[in-house]
C-alpha cells in the first residue's frame, strides 16, 4: 500500500493546468513556477502533491517519501532508481545522466500505478 511521509513541501505557481497530474515529477520553469518534466535528464525538483490549475499554488514534495505515478509497468522493482520520463511519470533510470529523483519503495504491476518512493535527487552515472 502506497503511503507518504512528507518532510518538506514547497509551494510554487503552476505554469500549466496540472489538475490531471497529481504525483507526477515536476521541474522549475522560472523563479517561482513549475511544470511537468519532459525528459529523463530534467532536474526534477520533486513530485506534485495537489491538482492546481494554471497560476494556482502547486504543492511540491522535495524531501521525504512520496507517492508517484509509474511508467513501465512491471519493470519497477523495490529499490529501483527512479527518474522522470517525458510525461512526468517515474521510470527506471537506465542511462548515463538520467536525473534520479528517488528510490522506489514498491514494485509496479501495471503502468500508471501509484507507488511510493524515497526522494534522493542525484544525477545517475550508469556507465
Amino acid at each position: 500500500m502506497s503511503q507518504q511521509v512528507g518532510v518538506l513541501d514547497i509551494t510554487f505557481k503552476a505554469a500549466a493546468d496540472l489538475r490531471l497530474n497529481q504525483y507526477y515529477h515536476v521541474k522549475m520553469t522560472a523563479a517561482d513556477t513549475i511544470n511537468l518534466t519532459s525528459a529523463n535528464t530534467d532536474v526534477a525538483i520533486g513530485v506534485l502533491q495537489n491538482k492546481p490549475k494554471t497560476g494556482e499554488a502547486a504543492v511540491v514534495r522535495v524531501s521525504g517519501t512520496t507517492k508517484y505515478i509509474s511508467h513501465g509497468g512491471a519493470s519497477v522493482v523495490v529499490g529501483s532508481l527512479i527518474c522522470p520520463d517525458a510525461a512526468g511519470k517515474g521510470e527506471i533510470a537506465d542511462a548515463d545522466l538520467d536525473f534520479v529523483i528517488g528510490i522506489s519503495l514498491e514494485a509496479s504491476g501495471a503502468d500508471d500505478e501509484i507507488l511510493e518512493m524515497l526522494l534522493t535527487h542525484f544525477q545517475a552515472n550508469i556507465s
